[in-house]
């Protein structure tokens, strides 16, 4: 799985969502990869019903509806068609707290019927809140100890970027995939994604040697002159890798971990 995060690049306005989109969508069906845009809320409906697929948003916020002028009701764009979103996003973060509230709120079983009594008037949406997708993002290994472990209800996905990296020439994979390693560890019942600096296939396949099982990606194919070779090339690794053994990469990673610990133990 591959996320291309919109973000508010002006060339992603408008019709240029649209044109993203459905980049996205072509790649995605000659690849077979599942490719999924994350755009903003201001493009959500308009994308959902010209490209169609898997569209995922930016950012929720916890107050779903009433009187919160300007807020983003997680309730408004499952309606408008949304089959996902990052929330606490480094770019966009929000309390723990409230990011504990919005989990209960769409993955909670009474919660869900709350949802579905609301808006029977208006249609049954209980299979589209369901089968809602939420990815906590998180952008240190301490946030996963100190926080994922203990959260109940769980999100589908958690998603690690070091901010740090965020739209730089080194990926995640090439400069900390002890990190990403000890990550998946962890969270042996996650489903993590990862991101930050991925710019070609190699970038891709260490993500998914290290035990990945998605790559969010940006600027690479965003700000690209040619997003679609871009895309392409990407897509093509994750296709060539997803059923990958165990791989030269992750025996260095484990080594390099083992060295480390040893050390520490002297």
């Amino acid at each position: 799985m591959l996320l291309v995060n919109f973000k508010i690049y002006k060339n992603t306005f408008g019709d240029g969502a649209l044109k993203l989109a459905e980049i996205c969508r072509r790649v995605g069906e000659k690849t077979k990869v599942k490719i999924i845009p994350v755009v903003s809320a201001l493009d959500l409906r308009r994308v959902k019903e010209k490209v169609g697929g898997e569209i995922w948003l930016q950012h929720l916020d916890l107050f779903f509806e009433g009187k919160f002028t300007g807020w983003v009701s997680p309730i408004a764009v499952i309606l408008a068609g949304a089959d996902g979103a990052l929330i606490n996003h480094s770019e966009h973060q929000i309390p723990f707290g409230r990011v504990r509230q919005i989990l209960a709120y769409l993955k909670k079983k009474e919660w869900v019927e709350h949802w579905v009594e609301e808006l029977k008037e208006l249609g049954d949406y209980r299979s589209d809140i369901e089968n809602f997708k939420l990815a906590f993002c998180v952008k240190t290994k301490g946030q996963v100890e100190r926080r994922v472990k203990k959260m109940t209800p769980k999100p589908d996905f958690v998603a690690y970027e070091p901010p740090e990296l965020i739209g730089g020439t080194v990926s995640v994979a090439e400069a900390e995939p002890e990190v990403i390693k000890r990550i998946v560890d962890l969270l042996p019942d996650y489903k993590i994604i990862v991101g930050a600096g991925v710019r070609n296939g190699d970038d891709v396949e260490k993500s998914l040697e290290l035990g990945a099982k998605g790559v969010l990606v940006s600027s690479d194919v965003v700000l690209a002159k040619d997003p679609k070779k871009e895309l392409t090339e990407l897509a093509e690794a994750f296709a060539g890798k997803v059923k990958i053994q165990k791989s030269p990469v992750l025996d260095e990673v484990e080594t390099r971990s083992g060295n480390f610990k040893n050390a520490n133990q002297r």
